[in-house]
């Protein structure tokens, strides 16, 4: 079973969007804004009290304790609620403890534990990373006795009154919105599609009039013929030049009249909104939901659009290759999925290292705004040379980070290249191999090269949209 994840929706969402994942891992289904009400949600966010108050009151036995990792990891119950960073929580997820720590540390065996951020998405941390973000130094857990360093954390179990709740109604993605945006500019819109289908037309003649110059126009010597072609090929090019150049003035006005109501009805239900909501909410939080809405529009209008485009290109290209020949099509699809799994390989320790990157940079800021705004309180003290050290230490750990991304950036282009290129030379060999044969003349290898080109592209864009 894997376990549910939300994202936060604000900047202080972070302790309810917890305990509405240990709510929906449990079967029930709780919005965020009912759990904000209960907890005593304010601009400062949620203390672990109320959030403790809010998991009773939907029905579960919660204990706040100062706990052990060993403590944590094999007598606590899970998921639980865990303080992070002093100024965050997260859900410390169930199956996913490491068990027999003494023999793993025998044979020097790295254990990794599963978090889910409701910031940063679900992420798998070393015993060691896991401590520096959890463990507040208290050596005197009140969880079960014993010594040692412990960290915040709330203990949460469903009671029978849990399971009787009904919880509430689970809000599901709902798309008619944003189809009456789309609507209102379909007529311009289906125009983009017709410049795309054209578009594709236009590249998928290219490469049957470059086998024709080679096969028809050089082998007879027939000048003019492969005048003719040519001029051909300069009519194709400056038309799709004409298309492309009218779909980006089409995608120019969609884009405007969508961002135009986007954010217009954003503005409207902003104001009718109660001052109570303001009290609440930081200004970021609201900055954050136009960029959202900047983001939407861009997707409607840009990605979206662009993949379909891609998407087509793909599919017309593909079968132009099988039909020239089908070895050649599978030698490319094998060699594009290898490239594919490769970049997928490295996605979870990207995303583990740009978390890291983010806490980093994050308490690196806190500490240069700490020296440029209170040098008077820090010399008044005698801490300029901690503080110093304090700072060089944080900028010590981003240089380590930065050399330990570029490691694997490197290593992950160094094999994506080995197999692009590799996958090309094998086509290239296939190809020359069969022109000797005489499978392919050379007129058709020449087009078969044209369209490895076009089909690589838009394998590049959905690796990109992926990263």
């Amino acid at each position: 079973m894997s376990f549910p994840f939300y994202k936060q929706l604000n900047a202080m969402d972070c302790g309810p969007t917890c305990l509405r994942m240990v709510a929906r891992y449990y079967g029930k289904h709780y919005n965020t804004d009912g759990i904000r009400q209960v907890a005593g949600y304010s601009k400062e966010g949620v203390s672990l009290l109320g959030i403790s108050l809010a998991a009773e009151k939907i029905g579960f036995r919660t204990r706040g304790v100062q706990i052990t990792l060993e403590q944590l990891l094999h007598d606590a119950p899970a998921p639980a609620i865990l303080h992070w960073n002093q100024n965050h929580f997260v859900v410390a997820l169930p199956k996913s403890f490491p068990r027999g720590r003494t023999l793993r540390r025998i044979f020097k065996v790295r254990s990794y534990i599963k978090i889910a951020d409701p910031a940063r998405g679900l992420i798998s941390l070393s015993e060691e990373e896991f401590l520096q973000h959890w463990v507040t130094n208290v050596s005197s857990p009140s969880f079960g006795g014993g010594q040692g360093e412990a960290g915040t954390a709330l203990l949460l179990e469903p009671t029978p009154y849990f399971y009787q709740q009904e919880g509430e109604k689970e809000d599901k993605l709902n798309w008619n919105w944003v189809l009456q945006y789309l609507k209102k500019s379909r007529w311009m819109i289906s125009q983009v599609f017709i410049a795309l289908i054209i578009a594709s037309v236009f590249q998928l003649i290219f490469p049957f009039l470059t086998q024709s110059i080679v096969d028809t126009g050089i082998n007879t010597r027939n000048i003019p013929y492969i005048t003719v072609v040519l001029i051909a090929e300069l009519v194709l090019v400056a038309s799709r030049s004409i298309v492309n150049f009218i779909r980006s003035q089409l995608l120019l006005r969609i884009s405007a009249v969508i961002n135009l109501s986007i954010l217009s009805d954003f503005w409207i239900k902003l104001i009718r909104l109660p001052i109570s909501y303001f009290d609440i909410h930081h200004t970021g939080d609201t900055l954050q939901r136009i960029g959202d809405h900047n983001t939407i529009q861009n997707f409607l209008t840009g990605t979206a659009l662009n993949t379909i485009f891609s998407i087509f290109n793909f599919f017309v290209f593909a079968f132009v290759l099988a039909y020239y020949n089908v070895q050649l099509f599978f030698v490319f699809m094998i060699g594009s999925i290898l490239y594919f799994l490769w970049i997928i390989l490295f996605l979870r320790i990207r995303r583990k290292i740009n978390y890291q990157n983010f806490h980093l940079n994050a308490k690196g800021n806190t500490i240069t705004l700490q020296l440029v705004q209170g040098m008077q309180e820090i010399k008044m003290n005698g801490a300029e040379q901690l503080k110093r050290w304090e700072w060089e230490s944080v900028q010590t750990a981003i240089y380590r980070l930065s050399f330990k991304n570029l490691n694997y950036n490197q290593l992950q282009q160094a094999g994506a290249t080995l197999i692009d290129q590799g996958k090309d030379v094998v086509i290239t060999f296939l190809v020359a191999k069969m022109v000797v044969e005489g499978q392919l003349t050379l007129g058709m290898m020449l087009a078969v090269q044209y369209i490895i080109g076009q089909l690589s592209g838009p394998v590049q864009q959905f690796i990109s949209l992926i990263q």
